[in-house]
């Protein structure tokens, strides 16, 4: 097989092809990360020093996140960037303020749109918690994620006010959180005694509605923190300013100590030997493509196994479910569907014409070049209508014990038929050209479920119920396509399929044909 695969290539298909967890602003794909983390937990086993390592980025730094990025699918200043810079293929000027005396220093460098910082710091300190409480926020902005230092004036969630208090030791095992790109202006000021920059970012109007397009960094370098006062484009700077200038800081009693340099070590050296399996295994799974003993009809039984192990909860270590795709269809409306079945109906209803179709939207066909540069933009179609996909499945539990069924595993997808050899994964990809206002559902993933045990609640587990050994259950599932790509339309199942020839097959994944455009 000649045909290689940049990085940049692998990662886009494998974003359309296998679903990951979003990086979501609306609460339908917040909520849809959940059910995917909560499957892949399930699925995957790890070290025990992999999981103490990992949770201890997760635990401190997990919440401090908020992408830093001023455009739709961008993202921060990562590896690879860091690589790059290293190689001194970037011209950068830098401001340097040293602390007197404190936890930390920062330098701050500016390479054209990009803000990068790099720390120092005072490891015979120890950090402390810190607690923030906000005096000041402006009229009309009412609390979000429950109450949890987040305000919206629309309840979108994807503007307002968010602040997060990012403690040295958390900076120090992430240096780079505080990167951002497509930086528009940086004022350096004093807010409260502290060291403050005022950052606002660029964002493409023409897609992007909402957003956190401002935010302001306030330098404690005394108790060793950095308040982050997320600002979105809603508001002004000197309203956000008002907010910073507000905030009151709690020291708590409860110390974090630093990562030692050994795990931190161990711990980069765990994230680069998974990086580069990782893409052999992609390598491999797209030069590969889909064997055609994977391909399957409407009508044909298919089985997947879960090895997670809960024996508190009933389910054995290894199960095994029988699917079978009962028939498929395309339908124009939903009106006639239970709110309740749909995830969050709430979200999808202002995408949802009043009689239940889905509105024509702008699409954008995205592919990667061969030299694994950034995606480019290959067509651009307006008035692209879009239909519903309704499947009906049987699934039958042919274990000997309980399992906890993730009926929403299954993925919209689409492949390239090849009579004589393996199908091939589809090397081009689409998004709306405003995701905010025209997308219905995330990653290709269903959106409604009819026999879930949480129809009517929003709950990371709406797709799941449990089977008991030897229980069958039919059920629909509703997914949103595009009329003008229903040749080469399939079903996924399998989220981790891995490929490595040259130690022997291990394919996961499995492909129904829909065979609706007839």
């Amino acid at each position: 097989m000649d045909r290689k695969y940049s990085k940049a290539e692998m990662k886009r298909i494998l974003r359309q092809e296998i679903s990951t967890p979003a990086l979501a602003e609306q609460k339908i794909q917040e909520a849809y990360s959940f059910v995917r983390a909560d499957a892949t937990m399930k699925r995957q086993t790890e070290s025990t020093y992999q999981s103490r390592v990992y949770a201890v980025q997760t635990d401190r730094c997990g919440e401090n996140r908020r992408r830093n990025t001023g455009k739709p699918g961008g993202r921060r200043t990562g590896r690879w960037a860091v690589l790059a810079a290293a190689m001194g293929i970037l011209v950068v000027s830098s401001v340097t303020v040293m602390a007197v005396s404190g936890m930390f220093s920062k330098t701050m460098e500016q390479s054209g749109d990009a803000l990068s910082y790099k720390m120092e710091f005072n490891y015979e300190l120890t950090p402390s918690t810190i607690d923030v409480e906000a005096g000041y926020i402006p009229e009309g902005y009412e609390p979000q994620n429950n109450g949890k230092l987040a305000w919206s004036a629309d309840g979108s969630g994807q503007n307002g006010i968010s602040i997060a208090v990012i403690t040295a030791d958390c900076l120090d095992i992430q240096p780079d959180m505080l990167n951002v790109d497509n930086v528009k202006s940086i004022e350096e000021t004093t807010i409260n005694g502290m060291d403050a920059h005022q950052i606002t970012l660029d964002y493409d109007t023409e897609r992007v509605v909402r957003t956190f397009d401002k935010r302001i960094y306030l330098f404690d370098e005394t108790d060793g923190c950095v308040c982050v006062v997320y600002g979105g484009n809603d508001l002004s700077m000197e309203e956000l300013t008002k907010v910073a200038e507000g905030l009151t800081f709690t020291k708590g009693e409860e110390t974090s100590g630093y990562m030692s340099a050994e795990d931190k070590e161990a711990m980069q050296k765990l994230e680069e030997e998974s990086l580069a399996q990782y893409e052999a295994q992609q390598q491999a799974r797209l030069e590969l493509g889909v064997p055609q003993k994977y391909i399957y009809d409407i009508g044909d039984s298919l089985e997947v196994t879960n090895s997670f192990a809960d024996p508190g909860m009933g389910i054995a270590e290894s199960n095994t479910t029988k699917l079978t795709v009962e028939s498929a269809e395309i339908i124009n409306s939903i009106a006639d569907y239970p709110q309740e079945n749909f995830f969050n109906y709430e979200d999808i209803a202002p995408h949802i014409n009043e009689d239940g179709t889905a509105p024509s939207y702008t699409r954008i066909t995205y592919r990667s070049g061969e030299d694994g540069t950034e995606a480019q933009e290959i067509a651009r179609d307006e008035g692209v209508n879009r239909k519903f996909l309704k499947v009906t499945f049987l699934a039958e539990n042919i274990s000997d014990a309980a399992i906890d069924f993730w009926a929403g595993a299954p993925h919209i997808a689409y492949l390239q038929p090849n009579e004589e050899g393996n199908y091939r994964y589809a090397d081009t990809w689409t998004e709306e050209l405003n995701p905010q206002e025209d997308r219905i559902a995330a990653d290709n993933m269903t959106i409604y479920f009819d026999k879930s045990p949480y129809a009517g609640e929003l709950n990371s587990h709406f797709f799941y119920r449990e089977l008991g050994a030897g229980e069958t259950l039919e059920y629909t599932l509703l997914f949103v396509v595009d009329e003008d790509r229903l040749d080469n339309l399939y079903l996924g199942f399998g989220l981790e399929g891995n490929v490595i020839p040259e130690e022997g097959e291990t394919y996961a994944e499995r492909y129904v044909r829909m065979n609706v455009n007839k």
